[in-house]
């Protein structure tokens, strides 16, 4: 287990580091994609906050988790868990690393392991501010 740990540490620290390194080129990053979304729900209607939020969420799930993620769930509300995923600028840092401190902090849980993963995806999709 001890070595377990180590290999962990060691890939949440390369994915912070790639995450840097992505946030250095705009076409690497997540945040156009994310921009493009909102444009797209203002260009609809600039008034519709909710439709603006709705586009959001679904532009981080579509990319990350592929389903939107709810909190009543124990454990990731999809199938196709991760089967779009993208290892953009911004992502790595704000919801892949998170993933990654779940399994040091829960990994011998499986129940507290999939609620940590839940939390953080919840958290991602329904960041439509900019926070996470």
């Amino acid at each position: 287990q001890h070595e377990a740990v180590k290999a962990a540490r060691l890939v949440l620290s390369m994915t912070l580091g790639a995450d840097a390194l992505l946030c250095t080129e705009t076409s690497f990053m997540s945040r156009p994609w994310l921009d493009m979304a909102e444009a797209l729900a203002l260009s609809i209607d600039p008034a519709d906050k909710a439709l603006r939020t709705s586009f959001l969420v679904q532009a981080r799930s579509q990319t990350t988790t592929w389903a939107v993620q709810v909190p009543r769930s124990a454990r990731p509300d999809s199938q196709n868990l991760d089967y779009a995923n993208k290892q953009w600028g911004g992502q790595l840092a704000q919801f892949y690393a998170p993933r990654h401190q779940c399994y040091l902090d829960y990994g011998q849980n499986r129940t507290a392991f999939n609620q940590c993963l839940v939390n953080g995806a919840v958290a991602w999709n329904q960041d439509v501010d900019g926070t996470n």
